[in-house]
């Protein structure tokens, strides 16, 4: 009896101990069982007999999914492709198992999506079908066989509601310092009197800062006039674009902070036009600036100048102003097309390097003068009439005044400046004060517009007594479209030092 049993229990040793033959039609699966029922191996751990499994408690269609696929690949490692038809029935078996899973057990999602109420429903649904622009509902992702609803394009704002750039702002301000140094924060108050500090570029300039004694270092009185220029403007957030100086003149250019980026380029160029076109006494300065504004390039001249004095020089004022076109137009960058420089005297026309450029601005101490006897200026500006069994000053009437100036005539016949306009001036010459002389203004009795007297007005009063002139000007391009607006031009009150007066002007540039 102990041999036999002896090799019975050997017999179901090796029994247990054979390995399955590949041909074998047992199948894994999740808790399955064969077709014979002799044998089952299952991927799942078996549960301890004190928690017995019910529908609750079985394991989330996720985590069924998840040793699915796990189950899957061991399958395609284990089978060899002449097994393709054993390997089809296992991924049938296991899809249908997963299916019968999520049937079984709802999932999270599923329950929030049954108690979502139908109205909100039926607005995200009209709302998404009415984003959706394009004529097919479905697209296929290119090299796949994926078919996927598109993004909903988002529509574009209208044109009133789309944000548009700022316009740009430009100042500009000249003043003859006569060789006289600036009195503390002169700079300061001229600025912020017509309130400057707010433009996008600002566009300094000042003539006779010097006088033209030979000195191995600048002057003082440059340095002064720069640096009070640099302080005032850093403190209100502007950053120097160009500072040159040909003599007595000098030019600054600077731009807000917030625009320095859309800055792309700057260049100077200066033309003397003094004894021989080589002494610094006169000449001029020309900025070009290059600024992107929504996208769009725009090009801006800046020139500052003194010319010729003396009323009876008109025409060494013309030449002036054609020798400083010349030279910018060879020294100049090309924006546009390249133009050529002008031969002859009917070819100088300034307008080749005018159209260069979107936007020209040209400002400085042209001297030009009033042609007229000094009583009739007096009269213009002092007078007086009855109102009212009163006499009170009279209404001071410009444009009769402008008719004697030599600007206005020389442009009108096309002489110089040709292509440039002016503002509208409402305000009495600037040329010649005594020096050091305050200047105040009053208010007409029933009239709002300041009067001046002679007191108020000390025009020259030396044994030359030069007739009152508008030598200080500020002149512009302006567009075929209309979008340069004048918003300012005028002069500033109380400035004692000089026998000038600074001149003033701010443009608005729409796109």
């Amino acid at each position: 009896m102990k041999p036999l049993a002896l090799l019975f229990l050997l017999i179901i040793a090796t029994a247990a101990t054979t390995p399955i033959p590949i041909n074998s039609p047992i199948l894994y699966s999740r808790g399955g069982s064969s077709d014979d029922g002799n044998m089952t191996n299952s991927i799942e751990a078996s549960p301890s007999a004190s928690s017995p499994i019910t529908n609750k408690d079985t394991i989330p269609p996720v985590n069924a999914t998840k040793r699915t696929r796990r189950v899957r690949h061991r399958k395609k490692k284990i089978f060899s492709p002449a097994s393709n038809a054993i390997e089809e029935v296992v991924k049938e078996e296991v899809t249908t198992e997963t299916a019968e899973v999520k049937e079984e057990v709802p999932t999270e999602s599923e329950e929030v999506k049954e108690e979502e109420p139908t109205e909100i429903k039926d607005i995200i649904e009209e709302d998404v079908a009415s984003s959706n622009t394009k004529e097919d509902d479905n697209f296929v992702f290119k090299g796949t066989d994926d078919t996927r609803s598109p993004t909903p394009t988002p529509t574009p704002l209208p044109l009133s509601l789309s944000v548009r750039p700022n316009p740009i702002t430009t100042s500009l301000m000249t003043y003859n310092l006569a060789e006289l140094p600036l009195q503390p924060h002169t700079i300061s108050r001229i600025l912020k009197q017509k309130n400057l500090l707010k433009s996008s570029f600002l566009f300094l300039s000042a003539c006779e800062t010097e006088n033209l004694k030979p000195r191995r270092t600048e002057g003082s009185r440059s340095v002064n006039f720069r640096t009070q220029c640099i302080t005032t403007t850093c403190e209100k957030n502007y950053t120097p674009l160009a500072i040159h100086s040909i003599g007595g003149v000098q030019g600054l250019l600077l731009v807000k902070d917030e625009l320095l980026a859309n800055i792309t380029s700057v260049h100077v160029h200066d033309v003397a036009c003094g004894i021989g076109n080589v002494v610094h006494n006169k000449g001029g300065i020309g900025v070009w600036v290059s600024v992107d504004v929504g996208g769009v390039r725009k090009s801006i001249l800046f020139v500052c100048c003194h010319l010729a004095a003396h009323e009876k020089n008109v025409e060494d004022r013309n030449g002036d102003f054609w020798r400083i076109v010349e030279e910018l137009e060879a020294g100049g960058p090309r924006f546009k097309k390249k133009p050529r420089k002008p031969k002859t005297q009917e070819q100088r026309t300034g307008i080749k390097l005018f159209d260069d450029v979107d936007h020209v601005f040209w400002c400085g101490d042209l001297n030009y003068r009033l042609e007229c006897s000094r009583s009739l200026i007096e009269e213009k500006l002092f007078g007086w009439e009855q109102l009212d069994d009163d006499i009170i000053p009279s209404a001071i009437d410009y444009e009769s005044i402008l008719k004697h100036d030599q600007l206005r005539n020389v442009m009108r016949k096309g002489d110089a400046f040709v292509g440039l306009r002016e503002g509208r001036i409402q305000f009495p010459p600037t040329y010649k004060f005594d020096k050091s002389t305050e200047l105040s203004s009053g208010r007409r009795r029933k009239r709002k517009t300041p009067f001046f007297s002679p007191k108020t007005l000390n025009y020259d009063s030396s044994h030359k007594r030069r007739v009152p002139s508008y030598t200080d000007r500020i002149l512009f391009k302006p567009s075929p479209t209309n979008n340069v607006n004048v918003k300012l031009y005028d002069w500033i009150e109380g400035e004692k030092r000089s026998d000038h007066r600074p001149v003033v002007a701010t443009f608005e540039i729409q796109d």
